[in-house]
C-alpha cells in the first residue's frame, strides 16, 4: 500500500520535531558547558590571585628573614669558647710565671 501525502507530511514533521527535540538538547548542552567553562575559568582566577599571594607572603618572609641580623652560629660559639679557653689559659700560665718568680 503507498503511502499517502498525509502520512509522508507527518512523518517529515515527526522527524522534524524529533530534530529539534534533538537541536534543544544540544543548546541545553552548550549552555551548561559554557556555564562550567565560566565556573572553571573563575576558579583558576582565583586560584591564580590566590598563589600570587602566597608567593609574595613567602618572599615577605624571606626579606624579613634577610633584615635580621645574623644570629650566633655552632661555628661562632665554638670560635668564641676557643678564644676563651686561650685567653684563660694565657692568663693563667702568664700568672704562673710571675708567680714563680716572686
Amino acid at each position: 500500500m503507498p503511502e499517502t501525502a498525509d502520512h509522508k507530511l507527518d512523518r517529515a514533521l515527526e522527524m522534524l520535531t524529533d530534530v529539534r527535540v534533538d537541536i534543544g538538547r544540544i543548546a541545553e548542552r552548550q549552555a551548561a558547558l559554557a556555564d562550567q567553562t565560566a565556573g572553571n575559568a573563575r576558579g583558576l582566577d582565583e586560584l591564580t590571585a590566590k598563589h600570587r599571594e602566597d608567593v609574595r607572603a613567602v618572599w615577605r618572609a624571606i626579606d624579613e628573614l634577610r633584615a635580621r641580623p645574623a644570629g650566633l652560629t655552632g661555628k661562632a660559639l665554638l670560635a668564641g669558647a676557643g678564644a676563651l679557653v686561650a685567653l684563660v689559659v694565657g692568663l693563667v700560665q702568664i700568672l704562673t710565671h710571675i708567680t714563680i718568680q716572686h
